[in-house]
């Protein structure tokens, strides 16, 4: 296939810093090892600041790069905040379109996370700033049915989990019950359009996320992991074609019942409640690419960097988030069992 019929993506970190030269040779190995010889967008990846967006190092970089046509246009990354002391998606990717030297942004948006990402896409549009969505799925569906008699080793430890919190071993079956039935009344309300189409429920969920996304006329592409070529042949046509009736019924259905399942990204309003400084967001967003894109590895090797400010500490904690989520989100159980996942425990 002919190079230009392809647009190539991708990006890098940039310390605070780090010198033009470095850059440039950081995107020099880069070209050789996507074996090309120029990329259509190079971005800073995950700025730390809106005052990171300035770093000299790095448009003095591209500047000369753009000039060699080995870059075309330059970007900017940003998922949120670690805490809540930090700027927020919206604030530092408003400021990046605002700021004239950035060509396109890469942002959090899907049918259950957009407030900040129209802000942020209506500040593109103003200044003719391209935009990409992340995350465009808010996650995957599981139906774990509980049996008090033969609980699973898991659920075991979440049982126990949750009786640190003085609850009874009655009332903490009752709250493992509990969950167990939202997750298959989400199951009972999408299974009509599943059986429809022939499709699996998670599958459905994704492939119906995506196509939300390139709804938005603003929203100009979609930033997709691709874990199998089948999955290729199913996202692409979605591409120009409308959002059905009954699609649009199972995003709605899928909003209501994962409302307090789904940390949503970038978003860090329960960070104060924890004693122990737990990155509950960045958590979750590993947790996102284990179990929403199937990268199991990078999201294992991303965990284990946070060694000392994981969710180990969930353990033998009795709760101080509860009730800090402003969606309901469950978190010990939640970071629990993310943790048990990453650690392979």
């Amino acid at each position: 296939m002919e190079r230009d019929k392809i647009f190539v993506a991708t990006k890098g970190r940039v310390g605070a810093d780090d010198t033009s030269e470095q850059v440039v040779e950081r995107v020099r190995k880069s070209l050789e090892r996507l074996q090309t010889a120029y990329v259509d967008s190079y971005s800073i990846h995950a700025v730390s600041s809106i005052e990171a967006l300035s770093q000299p190092g790095y448009h003095e970089a591209m500047a000369q790069l753009k000039a060699e046509g080995r870059v075309r246009f330059t970007g900017c990354t940003y998922h949120g905040p670690r805490d809540p002391s930090g700027p927020s998606m919206g604030d530092v990717l408003s400021a990046a379109a605002e700021d004239g030297r950035f060509d396109v942004l890469l942002l959090v948006y899907n049918f259950m996370n957009h407030e900040e990402s129209d802000r942020i896409i209506a500040a593109a549009k103003t200044n003719n700033v391209g935009t990409t969505a992340m995350k465009t799925s808010p996650g995957v569906l599981h139906h774990d049915p509980v049996d008090p008699d033969n609980l699973t080793e898991q659920q075991e430890r979440y049982v126990k989990l949750f009786m640190v919190r003085d609850q009874t071993r009655e009332q903490a079956l009752e709250r493992l019950q509990a969950q167990a039935t939202r997750q298959k009344d989400l199951y009972d309300k999408t299974r009509s359009f599943v059986e429809q189409c022939g499709l699996q429920t998670e599958e459905q969920l994704r492939l119906g996320s995506i196509h939300w996304v390139l709804q938005n006329t603003d929203m100009h592409t979609a930033c997709v992991a691709f874990t199998n070529f089948d999955l290729i042949d199913k996202v692409v046509p979605l591409s120009g074609t409308e959002l059905g009736s009954a699609e649009l019924q199972m995003l709605q259905d899928c909003k209501f019942a994962l409302n307090d399942q789904y940390c949503r990204h970038g978003c860090t309003e329960c960070g104060g409640s924890c004693p122990h400084g737990v990155p509950v967001s960045t958590i979750m967003r590993y947790a996102y690419y284990y179990e929403g894109q199937g990268r199991e590895k990078a999201s294992m090797e991303l965990y284990a960097e946070l060694s000392g400010n994981d969710a180990s500490p969930c353990r033998d904690c009795r709760g101080d988030c509860a009730g800090a989520c402003p969606y309901g989100i469950d978190i010990q159980p939640k970071l629990f069992q993310v943790h048990d996942l990453r650690t392979l425990a």
